[in-house]
């Protein structure tokens, strides 16, 4: 059920994006349009799959996945795209998926630089900083 709210929102988004004045609305929908497809792609591998005992109930904070869209949204807004890219994604392969530091570092960093070049670079669509990073410039 929460991939096909995250195909929703993705979609939603792209539509937005699409009304953007001039060339706003690329990155959002290239991040958009990928993000819906494999969130329907994933809900509809959950809806085929033969129903399975449900797990206990875990208490702890770390597997609540709204817990995790809260960090990503603040992450986003303070420290900008390619930061909270970096910072969401190593917080979640390390607390999350449990991955040692030896293989999150170079992913994140490839990720993230990834991001950038096709963005800043190929595209020529600069990132949003976020309100602390722009308080420092």
């Amino acid at each position: 059920m929460l991939a096909l709210a995250f195909a929703g929102v993705s979609a939603g988004a792209a539509v937005m994006a699409v009304g953007f004045p001039d060339r706003a609305g690329i990155v959002p929908v290239v991040v958009a349009v990928p993000t819906a497809a494999l969130a329907v792609t994933v809900a509809v591998t959950e809806m085929r799959r033969p129903p399975r005992r449900a797990p206990r109930a875990r208490s702890e904070p770390l597997h609540n996945p709204y817990l995790w869209l809260a960090i990503f949204t603040a992450l986003l807004y303070l420290v900008g795209e390619a930061a909270s890219l970096a910072i969401f994604g190593a917080a979640l392969a390390r607390f999350r998926g449990g991955q040692s530091w030896r293989v999150i570092v170079p992913v994140v960093a490839v990720t993230t630089v990834a991001f950038f070049i096709v963005t800043e670079v190929a595209l020529g669509e600069s990132l949003y900083r976020g309100v602390f990073l722009e308080a420092l410039s």
